[in-house]
């Protein structure tokens, strides 16, 4: 079975930590949860600005 996360939280919690300065949020912090759960694919939404287009990633 296909087990895909479609929440926001993970990224949230990755960019708030990125913002502070830390580096290598993700895998130090969830993917080795993601891996234990199965999880094969993740659902995001991007959002930003109009202006700010190019520049969010």
């Amino acid at each position: 079975m296909n087990c895909f996360d479609a929440h926001s939280d993970i990224w949230a919690d990755v960019t708030i930590r990125r913002m502070r300065g830390e580096t290598n949020v993700f895998h130090n912090h969830h993917f080795e949860n993601i891996k234990r759960g199965g999880v094969e694919g993740n659902v995001i939404k991007l959002m930003t600005k109009q202006n700010q287009l190019g520049t969010a990633i």
